[in-house]
C-alpha cells in the first residue's frame, strides 16, 4: 500500500507489532479499532480465524472493507455475515 503512496495506520492488539509497523513506516498505530473509524478504507489482515470478530468490529463504519482470504474459516461464520449488518442479506444465499 505504502508503495502506492497509501497512508498505512495500523491496528494491532500487541504493542510491539504497532511499533514495528511504525518502523516500517506506518502513519499511525493503535491497539483500539476506534481509531480506524476515520479511514477512508480497511484491510483485514489478522488470522483467518478473526476474520468474523474483526469485520463485526468494524462493519458499524460504514467504510470499504478489503478481507484477505478466505473471509471465515467456518460455514457458521459464513452464514452470520451474511445475515449481519456488513451484507444485510435477509437470508443466506444458496451455495
Amino acid at each position: 500500500l505504502m508503495a502506492m503512496s497509501a497512508q498505512v495506520h495500523v491496528c494491532d492488539i500487541h504493542a510491539p507489532h504497532n511499533q514495528r509497523a511504525l518502523a516500517l513506516g506506518a502513519v499511525s498505530a493503535s491497539t483500539s479499532v476506534a481509531s480506524l473509524r476515520d479511514m477512508d478504507g480497511l484491510v483485514v489482515a489478522t488470522p483467518a480465524t478473526t476474520h468474523r470478530a474483526v469485520i463485526e468490529q468494524i462493519a458499524s463504519f460504514g467504510k470499504p472493507v478489503f478481507v484477505e482470504k478466505p473471509l471465515t474459516t467456518t460455514y457458521a461464520d459464513a452464514l452470520a455475515l451474511a445475515g449481519g449488518p456488513v451484507f444485510g442479506w435477509a437470508k443466506p444465499v444458496p451455495v
